[in-house]
């Protein structure tokens, strides 16, 4: 909201929204009611007390803020802005049934009447399986026009919501509950915790056609935050029984004794076994925050048409007519400039293509993900809570997530298929452009001599096209056999041998170029060099 200019409140109240709605009923209920039944079965209760909480307090600020962003759109209203937006967020069913429910609770206990209550229940019990059907049909239909956008805003919400969301609540439970015995804190603030990994409730979704604000934001925020947070629960219910690790720390004593006598390698320091990763993963975040920043410098010439060209005035310093150059020599002197000048504005505007931003953004959120799960388990130690189940995932997360940064980067940036052909391009190109025979190099050189000074301009305007290849839209090309046969129109060549010769030439003395994608068809272009004649 701060960052957006204008301010788009809608978006800021559903946000809020996905990051804090939980799935409380349908999935934590039974999951709390079979993890503490024995132990603290008030636990699964307390459900009932944060969730009408959340509805009347955090998920009302979300609703206010959609109203107001809807009632700025409809002109017609704007005589009582901030009375129809009041309005509208009391006359919200979510925050009207909970008010209706709370009354009755006050007024006449937890007793509801039969009819009432068969009703309810089946009403409960069919929206969850509708919403997420609805959920499904509408991820099908947008997912053919979803953008990058969406796909960074949904990721977004689901790392807020199932990883750092979590970690908020355990501390602040840890911090609150301090006054109780180090056993019920431990306790209250693993229940935090794995309240916080629940996945967004589809209900989200009904809040977002009914705004009609974010709907694929919010699909895939239902979709990916359940997929996301089902290995994060099993795991974190596993290690919440964990609370006393004596059991743990003998057999962990017992083997390291066992490998003591065992190892080859006695110098071997397990005190500083993670004191590299610890150290390079702040410097090499702030690097490639650095590299990022200086690929982008060169987004400015983007907008200007003789970007990738080689302009005059340089073409005059390197093409002096005091070097009594030939035409050829200077046509591939000032092409070797220009391919040198297009390779450098390639790689240094690779940020501005959506496969590379897309790269970067997933290398960042990376690091952010690691950065965040240290910091924790740092407060953690700092704070010296006792260690239990949830600070054991939490190192075992730390570890696996900073082990796998490099080959994270190996995998976002090392196997990129333009970067692997424009390599493969250059050692063929190194390959063709082996020296000729004597005989031949003279006789090519006469060849593209002649053509430079005087054919090529009328070649260009007679054959240069352009067309549309593999859904790409290409300027100024050509295809194989339209050369051929405009050097045997224009009498260049004498046969189709010859033409075929002469085109050889022709690409061996960079006067034309392959295109690099693998089309059904050769499509060729002249290098985009000025004019060489005299």
């Amino acid at each position: 909201m701060l960052l957006t200019h204008p301010h788009d409140l809608g978006k800021a109240g559903m946000f809020a929204i996905l990051a804090t709605q939980s799935n409380d009923f349908a999935l934590g209920f039974p999951l709390f009611n079979a993890l503490y039944q024995n132990k603290h079965p008030e636990y699964p209760m307390y459900l009932y007390i944060v969730a009408p909480i959340q509805l009347l307090m955090l998920n009302t600020i979300g609703f206010f803020f959609l109203e107001s962003e809807k009632h700025t759109r409809d002109t017609s209203k704007s005589g009582k802005y901030l009375y129809h937006v009041i309005k509208g967020t009391l006359q919200n069913p979510v925050v009207v049934m909970t008010i209706v429910g709370l009354i009755w609770n006050v007024t006449y206990g937890q007793k509801v009447l039969p009819i009432f209550d068969d009703m309810l229940k089946a009403f409960s019990s069919a929206f969850t399986a509708t919403a997420l059907l609805l959920v499904g049909h509408t991820m099908s239909i947008t997912s053919e026009h979803s953008n990058f956008l969406i796909s960074l805003q949904a990721t977004l919400l689901i790392l807020t919501k199932n990883l750092i969301f979590p970690l908020i609540l355990q501390k602040v439970s840890a911090l609150f509950l301090q006054s109780n015995t180090i056993k019920e804190t431990e306790s209250y603030s693993s229940f935090g915790f794995l309240y916080g990994i629940l996945p967004t409730a589809p209900s989200v979704y009904v809040y977002a056609t009914q705004y009609e604000t974010c709907i694929d934001v919010a699909t895939k925020t239902v979709i990916g935050s359940t997929l996301f947070s089902a290995p994060l629960l099993f795991a974190s219910a596993s290690v919440i029984s964990l609370s006393q690790i004596v059991g743990t720390i003998i057999c962990v004593i017992l083997q390291q004794i066992y490998l003591k006598r065992n190892a080859r390698n006695t110098h071997h320091h397990p005190n500083l076994e993670h004191q590299n990763v610890h150290t390079s993963i702040p410097s090499t975040s702030t690097a490639t925050c650095e590299d990022i920043e200086d690929l982008g410098k060169n987004i400015r010439y983007d907008n200007h048409p003789e970007y990738g060209t080689m302009s005059s005035s340089m073409y005059e310093r390197v093409c002096d007519s005091r070097y009594s150059c030939s035409a050829a020599q200077r046509y591939q002197c000032s092409s070797q400039v220009s391919r040198y000048i297009d390779d450098n504005n390639e790689i240094g505007t690779g940020l501005i293509d959506d496969e590379f931003f897309l790269k970067h953004i997933a290398l960042l959120i990376m690091f952010g993900v690691a950065m965040t799960v240290s910091l924790f388990v740092c407060l953690w130690k700092f704070i010296l809570e006792a260690v239990n189940g949830i600070f054991i995932e939490l190192e075992f997360l730390e570890v696996i997530v900073n082990y796998t940064l490099g080959i994270v980067c190996f995998i976002v940036f090392g196997l990129d298929s333009k970067l692997i052909t424009l390599l493969s391009n250059k050692f063929k190109n190194l390959t063709n452009y082996a020296p000729m025979h004597t005989s031949e190099s003279i006789e090519s050189q006469l060849i593209c001599e002649q053509f430079l000074a005087h054919h090529i301009e009328k070649c260009r305007r007679e054959i240069e096209q352009t067309k549309i290849i593999n859904n790409k839209t290409y300027t100024a090309v050509f295809e194989y056999s339209e050369i051929a046969n405009w050097l045997l129109e224009a009498k260049v060549a004498n046969s189709a041998k010859d033409a075929e010769f002469q085109i050889e030439c022709f690409l061996k003395s960079q006067i034309i170029e392959e295109l690099d994608e693998n089309f059904h068809q050769k499509h060729f272009k002249f290098i985009n060099v000025f004019s060489t004649s005299t």
